[in-house]
């Protein structure tokens, strides 16, 4: 995820356009993939590790991850009733 987002960074100006309202869906599409794919290496890694911290505080370490990539995902829900759940 690092190399990912080194890269992009690298290239900010270009993957704006790419990845803008009038981007590139070819380019758009493969982003999303890697994005997936980092998330479930995440939960993978969580998992095999048999679940070190609570689903709560992986959407709080993950989140901001997913949100540099302005994925739209869903956000982690910070307040104290909100448990484990995810709002939009």
């Amino acid at each position: 995820m690092q190399t990912f987002l080194t890269v992009l960074a690298k290239h900010a100006s270009l993957y704006r356009g790419l990845l803008g309202p009038q981007g590139s869906a070819r380019v758009i599409n493969r982003v999303q993939r890697r994005i997936a794919g980092a998330l479930v290496g995440v939960a993978t890694d969580w998992l095999q590790r048999d679940c070190p911290h609570t689903p709560s505080e992986m959407a709080m370490l993950t989140w901001p991850l997913l949100s540099v990539c302005g994925s739209g995902a869903y956000a982690p829900d910070t307040s104290a009733s909100a448990g484990t759940s995810m709002n939009r």
